[in-house]
């Protein structure tokens, strides 16, 4: 009840009464409907006041506040609200604008998150692909060959929700973490990203064969440790992010934007190299 009412609180329609946004729902491209659908329902089960439980679908375990409804994709918008915060969500949620779209894509990019985006939907599309089979198999429980065919098909189609589910988490994590990590300037900036890298697996969807987040994990610890190198020897990096705004200011006189961030991102890179280049000369 509370998620149909969340849902006429959303509408945008023109003067002739036609609707046009529902939250992030764009209906003139037919885009968002999936990601539309988790938010409104983890809204819903805050005001319900839902208790996070700990569930398993499609050999996915992981913890939601939602376990009937949507469940998988409010998991995955969770982790989404992790990098932004609920505000921007839940703002975009109820008055169909462009504030979460935009926050996020501030921590990720725009390919990013229209990727993420598009995968909700088709999460969306293969569950009810799923119903129907599910919906037929109940039916003709007397034909035992039909009753094979559709199991074999449902078992597909949960084996591509599984996938689908994990690959999209591993965008999440792999491209906001690495947004993150740019910002590292000091050891106050480096313990807080370590701290969050590492509470992020309270949140983790999973399975008995995935092993992505703690590769990305070990990772990351070892760029860490490079990073802190580079604070220890040179102080605070605040120049670097100098260096990027001066870079941006050339950029609106000249050139695109694009170019500059690509320029800069090099810059770091080269930096960092040479450091390292000069601390094994040292040693050796």
């Amino acid at each position: 009840m509370i998620h149909e009412c969340l849902h006429a609180l959303q509408e945008i329609k023109n003067s002739h009464g036609k609707l046009l946004k529902l939250g992030l729902f764009d209906l003139s491209n037919g885009k968002g409907q999936g990601i539309n659908e988790a938010s409104v329902q983890l809204m819903a089960s805050i005001i319900a006041q839902t208790k996070q439980d700990s569930v398993k679908y499609y050999n996915l375990t992981f913890e939601t506040s939602s376990p009937l409804f949507y469940p998988i994709q409010t998991a995955l918008i969770n982790q989404m609200l992790y990098f932004t915060g609920s505000y921007p969500l839940f703002h975009s949620t109820l008055y169909s604008n462009h504030v979460f779209k935009n926050t996020f894509i501030a921590k990720s990019s725009e390919k990013i998150y229209n990727q993420i985006v598009a995968n909700f939907d088709l999460l969306l599309h293969y569950e009810g692909i799923l119903a129907q089979y599910s919906s037929e198999l109940s039916n003709c429980l007397q034909d035992f060959k039909k009753v094979k065919r559709l199991n074999t098909k449902i078992d597909t189609v949960k084996t591509t929700l599984l996938n689908l589910t994990l690959s999209t988490q591993n965008i999440i994590i792999e491209n906001c973490f690495h947004h993150e990590f740019d910002l590292i300037i000091d050891n106050d900036s480096l313990n807080a990203f370590q701290k969050k890298l590492y509470d992020f697996r309270k949140i983790l969807i999973t399975t008995d064969s995935y092993h992505f987040y703690h590769q990305f994990y070990n990772h990351m610890m070892c760029k860490l440790e490079e990073k802190r190198e580079l604070i220890k020897t040179h102080g605070t990096l605040a120049y670097l992010n100098n260096l990027q705004t001066e870079l941006l200011d050339l950029e609106q006189e000249h050139l695109g934007q694009k170019f500059f961030y690509r320029l800069f991102d090099k810059l770091k890179l080269l930096f960092e190299e040479a450091v390292r280049n000069k601390n094994n000369s040292d040693i050796h």
